[in-house]
């Protein structure tokens, strides 16, 4: 058997954590899972590990790479956000079950050009 190669990238940017669309809602967290548990934590998640999932059913679009919180025991916990769509057609299946770090966040009104890619 083959050995999985680690990806070409070292980042991802993930969107989304304040929309309420695409299964990031539940009775538990009405304002959006994203919002409540990711940019209601202090400095907004920065330290905040994510398992990333490839998703082909129940988002726009066909197929996302699915930001999950990590439970205790390890399980997936809830969908708070999205990889950017280009990186998803691109390197999506390669990221599935990869665990990622949240370094910065960028708001809506922060002037940083890698966002509008």
């Amino acid at each position: 058997m083959r050995a999985r190669l680690p990806p070409q990238h070292s980042h991802v940017i993930l969107v989304g954590f304040t929309n309420t669309t695409n299964g990031r809602t539940c009775p538990r967290h009405p304002g959006g899972c994203g919002d409540v548990l990711v940019m209601a934590a202090p400095e907004h998640g920065v330290g905040m590990l994510l398992r990333l999932r490839f998703v082909t059913s129940g988002v726009e679009g066909g197929q996302a790479l699915a930001a999950h919180t990590i439970n205790a025991d390890g399980s997936d916990g809830y969908r708070v956000g999205f990889a950017k769509r280009v990186f998803v057609s691109t390197r999506g299946r390669e990221w599935d079950g990869r665990t990622v770090r949240i370094v910065d966040v960028y708001h809506s009104d922060h002037q940083n050009p890698a966002l509008s890619r």
